[in-house]
């Protein structure tokens, strides 16, 4: 699903509109989705949108380009993968 190449330079964007309406671009891979939560990774690392109603209006991964469409809650930035983020008690549970 990733067209944008790893060592590629692209610009990342994030627009939000009155909390409803979100465009990115720099986006290299949408990980899961549901109407709650939205994980995409991006060049600047992987991004999670926290929200009611959220649904993908628009997918060019050609560009790189995501539009989300409904309310936006949070917007966290990780720059470890989730295995990482998971810390020592996640390492224990292995």
């Amino acid at each position: 699903m990733s067209d944008i190449k790893q060592g590629e330079k692209t610009s990342h964007v994030l627009q939000l509109s009155e909390r409803k309406s979100l465009g990115i671009n720099g986006v290299t891979e949408v990980v899961s989705f549901d109407d709650c939560s939205i994980v995409l990774k991006t060049v600047c690392g992987e991004l999670i949108i926290d929200g009611q109603g959220l649904r993908i209006s628009t997918l060019d991964t050609a560009k790189g380009v995501v539009a989300i469409d409904g309310t936006v809650q949070s917007l966290t930035y990780y720059d470890q993968s989730p295995n990482e983020r998971r810390g020592k008690l996640g390492r224990l549970l292995k």
